[in-house]
C-alpha cells in the first residue's frame, strides 16, 4: 500500500520529514521529490535535454508570498562526525549525489540548499568534546563549493563540511516540536514511553497509599493527565520539560529554551497542571512552579549582550549593536556576523576591539571571525 505524503511524514517513513514539516510551518509549499521511488530501486531524477538524467534533491520548496523556488536535500542525522586531524566536528552528503547538484544548480539556475538536522549531543569517541552541536543547520550550495573535504571513507566517497560552514537555522527543539508532537499523541500511550491511565487516574485527587514510584514514573503519569486534556501543552512538556524536583507539596518543572519556557509560564497556574500534578504526586494539594532552562540560542544571545555592553572603543560598540550578531561560540571560535556588506571591511578592522570583549566576558581568549550575513531564505 502506498501510503501519502502526511501518512509518511505521521511514521517517519520519510526520514526528513521534521524538516519537511518545519518549513511547511514557515510558509512554504513542499514537493516531496524523496516520496517517488523508482522501480529499479534508484532515486527520483531530474530528466534534462538531450536525455540526461541527474540525482534530484529531496524536494522542490516554493514560498507564495516571495514567490522564491529551489531545492533543498534534507539529511537527519544523530551527531556530527568528529574530524581528528582538524578537530572540528563535520557533516556530509555522499560525493555522487554532491555533484549531481553542482550540475543541477549550474545548468537551471535553481537555488539549492543542504539542510542537516542533527539531533543527538552525546560523545561517540572517548576524545570528542562535549556536547555535539545540535539543530537545524544548512547552506546554499554556492558558498559550499569551495569549503568541502572529499573523504574515501566509504566506496562511493563523501564530501563534507565544517559545522562553522553552516549556519544554524533553528533550535532542535523548534524542529522537534513543530514536526512531532502531533505524532506522538497518534499512538498509544504505552509506545512512547507514558503510562496508559486506568480509570482510576480519572477520578480527582486520586491517592493510591500502596504507590512508590520514581520521579520518572511521576513525570509520566503527570504527562499522560495532561496529554488526555490538551495536546498542545502535551507535547511542548513531552519534547522541551522534564521533572526537577518533587514532593507532596511542589512539583517543579524546568522549560528549556526561552520561547518555550514563556508559553508554558503563562500556563504555571492553569487548574489543569495543578490538577495533573496532584493526581500524579498523590496530594490534596501540589503547587506547580515553572523553571528557564537556557538552551545554546539563550546563552549566546546573554554572551553577546555583555559583550556589546564592554566592548571599547563607543564607535565599535554602536556598529556591533545595530550591524552585528553572535551566530556561533564554542570554546575557542566566535564567529559574528555583519549585516551590510559596505560596513563589513570597518567592522573586520574592529576584531581586536570584539576579541578583548569576549576575553573580559568569557574569561578565556577566542579568535574572532566575521562574516557578511546572506540574506537567509527560511
Amino acid at each position: 500500500m502506498v501510503m501519502s505524503f502526511n501518512e509518511s511524514l505521521e511514521h517517519g517513513k520519510i526520514g526528513e520529514g521534521l524538516i519537511a514539516q518545519w518549513l511547511q510551518s514557515r510558509g512554504w509549499y513542499v514537493v516531496p521529490i524523496y516520496e517517488k521511488q523508482i522501480d529499479d530501486g534508484k532515486g527520483p531524477r531530474v530528466y534534462a535535454p538531450q536525455g540526461k538524467k541527474i540525482i534530484a534533491p529531496d524536494a522542490l520548496i516554493m514560498h507564495p508570498d516571495t514567490r522564491r523556488v529551489m531545492f533543498v536535500e534534507c539529511k537527519r542525522k544523530s551527531v556530527f562526525s568528529w574530524y581528528r586531524k582538524t578537530q572540528q566536528w563535520q557533516t556530509g552528503i555522499d560525493l555522487r549525489h554532491w555533484e549531481h547538484y553542482l550540475q543541477l544548480h549550474s545548468q537551471t539556475g535553481y537555488e539549492i540548499w543542504l539542510l542537516f538536522l542533527h539531533e543527538h549531543s552525546e560523545k561517540q569517541g572517548w576524545d570528542e568534546p562535549y556536547p555535539c552541536p545540535v539543530g537545524l543547520f544548512g547552506q546554499h550550495i554556492g558558498r559550499l563549493e569551495s569549503l568541502g573535504r572529499i573523504g574515501r571513507e566509504h566506496a562511493k566517497g563523501m564530501i563534507y563540511w565544517n559545522y562553522e560552514d553552516l549556519l544554524c537555522l533553528a533550535p532542535i527543539e523548534e524542529v522537534v516540536l513543530i514536526g512531532s508532537a502531533s505524532d506522538f499523541l497518534s499512538l498509544p500511550m504505552s509506545s512512547i514511553g507514558v503510562i496508559e491511565p486506568s480509570a482510576d487516574y480519572y477520578r480527582p485527587w486520586y491517592v493510591d497509599p500502596a504507590r512508590n514510584w520514581s520521579d520518572d514514573d511521576t513525570w509520566s503519569a503527570f504527562l499522560s493527565y495532561v496529554g488526555h486534556h490538551d495536546s498542545d501543552l502535551f507535547g511542548v512538556l513531552r519534547l522541551a520539560a522534564k521533572l526537577l524536583k518533587v514532593d507532596a507539596r511542589l512539583f517543579l518543572i524546568g522549560v528549556i529554551g526561552e520561547r518555550n519556557y514563556l508559553a508554558v509560564k503563562m500556563l504555571e497556574h492553569c487548574e489543569l497542571l495543578e490538577w495533573a500534578a496532584k493526581n500524579a504526586v498523590g496530594s490534596d494539594f501540589c503547587g506547580v512552579v515553572i523553571e528557564h532552562i537556557p538552551d545554546k540560542i539563550d546563552e549566546m544571545t546573554a554572551v553577546w549582550a555583555k559583550v556589546i555592553s564592554v566592548v571599547q572603543p563607543l564607535g565599535t560598540r554602536a556598529l556591533m549593536r545595530d550591524q552585528g550578531c553572535l551566530i556561533f561560540l564554542d570554546q575557542t571560535t566566535a564567529r559574528v556576523g555583519v549585516n551590510s556588506r559596505p560596513l563589513f571591511k570597518m567592522a573586520q578592522d574592529r576584531v581586536d576591539n570584539l576579541a578583548a570583549a569576549f576575553e573580559e566576558v568569557l574569561g578565556r581568549r577566542v579568535n574572532v571571525c566575521m562574516e557578511v550575513l546572506e540574506p537567509i531564505p527560511f
